[in-house]
């Protein structure tokens, strides 16, 4: 693909959500109709890497508000469930989708069958997707982490008794969370599109929030 056009080059548009790998294109049904191209990707690239510094900030700001001892959430419990919800989801139908991508190469390579422009397309739809899904991967593991460390900040507050703490902020802090986790799974499985060794530890910090999100419910059971 020439340096002037390829930013315009039609590719298949990025999974969204488990339902979008079913209904997916097939893998060489796709053309001028397609509303995504190289530059799109691009630039949502960009939008995920600016989106980890966010949150990497965000979870900065937990330290500074247990430093001042702020006994609310230092964050909107709906907003980070949500942020969760959408990035377990596209990196998981991501990855889902570079499987597939990798079995047909693999067929293809055995086969012969595919043209070079279409295989080309391919592997530069696999290479694309392969950056976006690692990066939101990483969004939804720091997202995680930031209502592990706000949850956690808010126990030990609850914990210490020295400092009031809006049992309504509590209720709304678990109704929001809890339901992301289950939605997610990600205290199961991880989360999409990280290596092995990462998932574990994305699965691990899940598992951790969950338990957070008990210990702060039988607070309201008190």
């Amino acid at each position: 693909v020439s340096a002037t056009d390829s930013s315009d080059l039609p590719l298949p548009c990025p999974p969204t959500g488990s339902i979008d790998v079913s209904t997916q294109q097939s893998l060489s049904g796709f053309g001028k109709q397609s509303n995504w191209s190289m530059g799109k990707y691009q630039m949502a690239i960009t939008a995920s890497k600016c989106l980890e510094l966010s949150v990497q900030f965000l979870i900065s700001r937990t330290f500074f508000c247990e430093k001042r001892h702020m006994t609310s959430f230092s964050i909107d419990a709906v907003a980070i469930s949500k942020g969760i919800c959408r990035c377990c989801d596209a990196s998981k139908a991501i990855e889902d989708r570079l499987n597939m991508l990798r079995k047909h190469s693999e067929m293809a390579h055995r086969g012969s069958w595919q043209s070079k422009s279409a295989s080309t397309t391919l592997e530069i739809e696999k290479t694309y997707l392969e950056d976006l899904g690692a990066r939101l991967g990483t969004c939804a593991e720091k997202l995680l982490a930031l209502g592990l460390e706000d949850a956690r900040r808010v126990g030990r507050l609850i914990s210490s008794g020295q400092s009031f703490v809006d049992m309504m902020d509590v209720s709304y802090f678990a109704s929001a969370l809890r339901p992301a986790l289950e939605h997610t799974s990600a205290d199961k499985s991880g989360v999409g599109c990280l290596p092995a060794e990462a998932k574990e530890i994305s699965k691990v910090i899940a598992e951790s929030l969950s338990d957070e999100i008990d210990a702060l419910e039988a607070t309201l059971r008190r």
